[in-house]
């Protein structure tokens, strides 16, 4: 992020089409990774359009818009990119041997370990991939070493590498309400999780930021049709993965892939769908055996309508992406549009203040802060928000007391500027002196801090 920062500046269209391109190479490695797979199961001619299939629903599925619009969703893309150019270099090395491959494939996981910290969970899926490998007992020697030297390297990360490296904040807190909940009720979500992100991957309508729900929202009949449908679908993919192992290794692959978003361990939103980037190579690739299976099992006669079929399928994906895209370019529709669809994101309705507020809208802006500040009461950002709102009204009392409650409930770097700010305009120095050097003990490198406290000095002078 740092060096196309540096590249691009404050661009937009920039990064977007480095986002583009990188989703395009992940891609390609994601058809050569599938081909490598899939050779395990199937011959080399069916392998190369089920790998073709594979890559092209990965690039155009409507579910992986956010990844490429997101420009914060960089880490995502990267990360990507470098575990399955490493996954696919480890597996070219198991099957010719060829030391380069081994050292570009450790080097190229390593990156990706370091790119973003659910990454924490690829040893498991490069073991899963090791396990499932067709005469997995003859090639231990050569698996074991490399393993245990990933496993290693990814243990120092999680335990040494990121505590080390914790700083302090911005006053953000986690922007989800399910992060009040407890663990057993978070575990009780958990189907109705897994349901909603089947749900997105099969059905992609309807898409937006900010999915929040719980399973106690829903009436009891609601939640034990829940729970009997995800242990339906549990018991129908053992029976079915049986005697198919690709099926086993692919259905695996996306159950391992999702399980850091599993609300274990609390985190920003119910699901998202950029982080469906990972899972979605065992859905592509499970989703292109089953339709090269059943176009194996109809008729000669019938199968130019079949591929119609799925190039109409195609067309879908590519018509949801464009609109998707739309809204991504105008923030306000963005925020708009996704804020009707999830009605109970304090944050939507926050952004939409904000780009409001953009526009002079001030009025309209000031509502959406109520509208987050009534979902969430302790949410600081939209407290220093509709501070700054009800500042323009010429209410600065009011306008003191949300800064003021936003930096009790969460230090918010902002809040500490706006009501020096009005100290400062009110004559009241000694106030000014007192907040600005708090705020500076959080957030020593704050610009407008600085420059406050330099002034503050200045005038002590004279």
């Amino acid at each position: 992020m740092g060096l196309k920062s540096l590249l691009f500046g404050n661009n937009p269209a920039l990064f977007h089409l480095s986002n583009i391109l990188n989703h395009l190479a992940v891609s390609l490695i994601i058809y050569l990774t599938a081909k490598e797979i899939l050779s395990w199961w199937f011959s080399q001619k069916k392998v190369k359009l089920m790998a073709s299939l594979a890559g092209a629903i990965f690039l155009l599925h409507p579910a992986q818009t956010e990844s490429v619009s997101y420009i914060s969703s960089q880490d995502t893309l990267l990360g990507g990119l470098f575990f399955f150019s490493g996954l696919y270099f480890i597996l070219k090395f198991l099957r010719q041997t060829n030391y380069f491959h081994l050292i570009l494939s450790v080097i190229l996981i390593l990156l990706a370990t370091f790119t973003r910290e659910s990454s924490l969970i690829l040893p498991l899926i490069l073991g899963l991939t090791f396990v499932c490998q067709p005469n997995f007992r003859l090639k231990i020697l050569k698996i074991l070493p490399i393993f245990t030297g990933i496993v290693l390297i990814f243990i120092y990360y999680a335990f040494i590498y990121i505590p080390a490296g914790t700083t302090v904040g911005y006053g953000q807190t986690l922007l989800s309400l399910e992060a009040r909940l407890n663990l057993i009720q978070r575990l009780a979500n958990l189907p109705l999780v897994i349901l909603a992100y089947l749900k997105i991957l099969l059905l992609p309508l309807g898409l937006h930021m900010e999915y929040h729900f719980w399973l106690g929202q829903l009436a009891w009949s609601l939640i034990i049709l829940t729970i009997l449908a995800f242990l339906g679908l549990i018991v129908a993919a053992i029976y079915l993965s049986w005697q198919r192992p690709w099926l086993k290794f692919f259905l695996l692959w996306l159950v391992l892939a999702l399980s850091p978003f599993y609300q274990i361990i609390k985190i920003d939103a119910t699901i998202a769908e950029r982080w469906l980037y990972l899972p979605m190579f065992g859905f592509a690739s499970l989703m292109a055996v089953i339709l090269y299976q059943i176009y194996l099992k109809i008729s000669k006669t019938s199968r130019p309508y079949y591929y119609q079929l799925i190039a109409f399928l195609f067309v879908l994906f590519m018509i949801r992406v464009i609109i998707r895209n739309e809204q991504w370019a105008n923030p306000l529709k963005l925020y708009q549009h996704d804020a009707k669809l999830s009605s109970n994101s304090f944050v939507l309705q926050n952004n939409v203040g904000v780009e409001l507020f953009k526009q002079k809208r001030l009025a309209e802006a000031g509502q959406y802060f109520k509208k987050a500040l009534e979902i969430e009461p302790n949410y600081a950002v939209a407290r220093n928000n509709y501070g700054v709102s009800l500042q323009n009204e010429g209410k600065i009392r009011e306008a003191e007391e949300e800064y003021l409650l936003a930096i009790k409930l969460n230090n918010y770097y902002l809040a500490y500027a706006n009501v020096a700010n009005i100290y400062l305009k009110l004559g009241q120095t000694e106030r000014a002196k007192k907040i600005v050097a708090e705020g500076l003990k959080f957030y020593p490198q704050d610009q407008q801090l600085n420059i406050f406290d330099s002034y503050l000095k200045q005038e002590a002078k004279h």
